[in-house]
């Protein structure tokens, strides 16, 4: 948050407040650094699929323990339920039932459900929300979804790899 002057020529900050929060992602390189994507927000919306792309206990939790060290409610939507196969719902069952046993909303569905449009819209009623998980999760299928006019692009996942292609 900043305070901004408006000047005629330009607009100068005059101002910036701390940060309540943030959440970091660590660099993929050796520098150790760490770049913040997100700041003062109420929840994390952590998307999360089986397969298509698959995402990794290993990811589910860094997320989980960043927005446990800040003080961040986090939510797993386990998405692309409509398209998996009777052993990837098995394996979703166990995921669902692990994070639910530990203290984390859960929520399993897809963006063709009505129900799973009406919950999210509501966990999204008055509250900053970070949506974050891989490329090819439904991020941006989700935000054509709940704001219409947005239209993000959005692609197929990729055959070779498995994963999304950052369109």
């Amino acid at each position: 948050w900043v305070e901004v002057d408006v000047l005629k020529e330009y607009n100068h900050i005059s101002i910036i407040y701390p940060r309540d929060n943030y959440v970091l992602r660590k660099s993929n390189n050796l520098s150790k650094r760490a770049q913040i994507i997100a700041s003062n927000i109420d929840q994390v919306l952590l998307i999360v699929t089986i397969s298509q792309p698959r995402t990794s206990f290993g990811f589910i939790d860094r997320y989980l323990a960043i927005c446990e060290i800040y003080g961040i409610e986090a939510i797993l939507l386990f998405n692309k339920f409509d398209v998996y196969n009777k052993e990837e719902k098995d394996l979703l069952d166990e995921y669902v039932a692990l994070y639910k046993k530990i203290g984390y909303k859960t929520l399993v569905g897809s963006v063709f459900n009505n129900e799973t449009i009406k919950e999210i819209r509501h966990i999204f009623s008055n509250k900053k929300t970070l949506l974050a998980g891989h490329s090819g999760v439904g991020k941006s299928t989700w935000l054509n979804v709940l704001v219409p006019d947005i239209n993000q692009k959005t692609g197929e996942i990729s055959e070779a790899h498995k994963k999304g292609k950052h369109t």
